[in-house]
């Protein structure tokens, strides 16, 4: 029972990050800085390459949902933080 309750509270917090590291990818777009951080950047790319630019109203559940089952929950983010 608490592994369960465990592994849903899991994949919570992992589209929580997913939501914060997409709001973190369009902060990085609309403030456009010279010369990022080499991490900061890779962790862009990542996040780019699963959902574009949002230079309109739509939805978003599919692309978090992608970033947090690759990014987040696939450790597609290990080579930003190793």
């Amino acid at each position: 029972l608490a592994a369960r309750n465990l592994d849903g509270v899991c994949e919570t917090l992992a589209l929580l990050v997913a939501y914060e590291l997409l709001a973190a990818a369009q902060a990085y777009d609309l403030a456009n800085p010279p010369g990022p951080a080499p991490r900061l950047a890779l962790a862009h790319q990542h996040v780019r390459q699963l959902s574009a630019f949002m230079d309109d109203d739509r939805p978003v559940g599919r692309e978090v949902d992608k970033i947090a089952r690759e990014l987040v929950l696939g450790g597609g983010l290990e080579p930003v933080y190793r």
